[in-house]
């Protein structure tokens, strides 16, 4: 962070503050993953003695690599899954299709818990933005007119992938998905604003405002099954023999 505040002749003219941030961290789960990026800036600045003007923005961006880790459903999250799974069962099997032991052979209807985590893959990548400018004037000594614009953006997008030779892809026979999910909020507001002591007994506040406000969002899902190549994973969604209509 780097704060700083500009003083000429005993007056505060401008202030300033610029900060980032790096964070990333491997989940205690293999193949999971976090990483953030992060950036802030203020800025404020007495253009006059009536005039002051500043702006602030901060951005983030987000990309975590993930693992089926819900449990409840017909085959259970890798986590269960490790739980329950026969513990001096092999890993792998090179006689079968992928290289890994396919199932659980104790009754309980589980898949490979590694397998799972290393091959079948989950992407979300997600950034936002957040910005505002505004100006303000003293138009007397009980008069202020200030006017603000700001925006709010956001993408996320969020893709899958699972081959054909994992026990929770059986029914499907391989399945991807890719999502992306994006929107704009832009707001601007206006006030004029005026105060006054009557007798110093007294106070007026009068306050009178006009906010506009428009919001923009678009999302796209994609869902096909049956890969019978693996090798291109949800970046050739159009490979899979049975696509599903798109939401």
């Amino acid at each position: 962070m780097c704060p700083h505040d500009r003083q000429v002749a005993g007056q505060t003219k401008y202030a300033y503050s610029i900060s980032g941030g790096y964070f990333d961290q491997d989940g205690i789960i293999i193949n999971s993953n976090f990483k953030r990026y992060s950036f802030r800036a203020n800025l404020d600045r007495e253009v006059s003695k009536n005039l002051t003007v500043g702006n602030s923005v901060s951005y983030a961006s987000i990309t975590s690599t993930g693992v089926l880790t819900n449990a409840g459903t017909i085959v259970p999250g890798v986590v269960t899954a490790a739980l329950l799974f026969n513990p001096v069962l092999g890993v792998y099997d090179s006689t079968v299709k992928g290289g890994y032991t396919f199932e659980n052979d104790r009754g309980k209807n589980l898949g490979n818990p590694i397998a799972d985590a290393e091959k079948y893959s989950s992407y979300t990548t997600s950034s936002r933005i957040l910005g505002n400018i505004f100006a303000r004037y003293k138009i007397g000594s009980n008069l202020e007119f200030k006017t603000s614009f700001g925006i709010d953006g956001f993408n996320q997008k969020e893709n899958s992938f699972g081959p054909n030779y994992l026990k929770r892809t059986l029914a499907s026979q391989g399945e991807a998905s890719v999502g992306k999910v994006q929107g704009l909020t832009w707001l601007n507001e206006n006030t004029l604003t005026y105060n006054t002591r009557i007798k110093e007994k007294h106070s007026v506040n009068a306050l009178l405002g006009f906010t506009t406000q428009k919001f923009r969002n678009e999302s796209l899902f994609a869902y096909a099954f049956e890969f019978n190549d693996d090798r291109t994973g949800y970046h050739s969604i159009s490979a899979g023999l049975r696509p599903r209509n798109l939401y």
